[in-house]
């Protein structure tokens, strides 16, 4: 066999599967490519909607309590009849506290004048003051201090001096022996007399207060008033029984 021939024949086996090949690969090439798997979209986080407002209760409303209006103080009624009843005749001569004697007197005197004391009329023998909102005693008594009202103005009351001359008049009294209770005030008269007559030392008058000095005062007041307290409290300018 010559060379040519064997080349021959080795070719066409070569040319025939090389056109196999070349089909082969066309008709590959004809194929769908495969379909890509599509990517699934991320999903949308869910945005949580803000909360509503707590709703806020509106307060309730206080009602206001309307303030009661104060009970008006009546006017002081002046002038006018004052009648008053009594069991007998006044034994009074004169409206002098010092020159009456007996209830009687006492009844129709007590509503128009006022005293430096006066009983509560509301509690049967305590003592309160009238005029004097307060009152001292000396350790030995003779000089009582009443602290006036502030109503009660000595220094620019017009009768200042009329009631001034009235004060030393009944503490100089030369014709009875003195009362002290004459010018605190005539329901306790009765209580005896306790000071010599023209025993009154002098009579300090103050702004808002009536200091009354003595000489002389009984002894056995002195005695009777330190037995029952009165130099120790000023509630015992009511006798707790007749100190005489």
């Amino acid at each position: 066999m010559n060379r040519s021939r064997f080349f021959s024949r080795l070719l066409i086996p070569l040319s025939l599967f090389t056109a196999l090949a070349m089909v082969i690969t066309a008709c590959g090439g004809d194929e769908d490519e495969p379909t890509a798997t599509p990517t699934r979209p991320p999903a949308p986080t869910a945005t949580s909607a803000p909360a509503a407002p707590t709703a806020t209760r509106p307060p309730t409303a206080v009602p206001t309590v309307t303030p009661v209006p104060p009970t008006p103080t009546p006017s002081v009624k002046r002038g006018g009849i004052l009648r008053l009843r009594l069991n007998n005749d006044p034994s009074a001569l004169t409206q002098d506290s010092w020159n009456s004697a007996g209830g009687s007197s006492i009844s129709w005197m007590m509503p128009l004048m006022s005293n430096f004391v006066m009983e509560n009329p509301y509690k049967a023998g305590e003592i309160i003051g009238d005029i004097a909102t307060s009152w001292t005693t000396s350790a030995d008594g003779t000089t009582w201090t009443f602290k006036m009202r502030t109503a009660y103005d000595l220094a620019n009351n017009p009768n200042r001096e009329d009631e001034i001359l009235y004060l030393h008049a009944l503490c100089d009294r030369t014709e009875a022996e003195m009362f002290i209770w004459d010018f605190l005030n005539p329901h306790f008269m009765e209580a005896g007399a306790i000071l010599a007559a023209g025993s009154v030392d002098r009579i300090d008058k103050g702004y808002d207060s009536i200091r009354l000095l003595y000489r002389k005062i009984r002894e056995e007041y002195l005695k009777r008033c330190d037995r029952i307290g009165f130099n120790r409290r000023s509630r015992c300018m009511v006798p707790e029984e007749p100190p005489f």
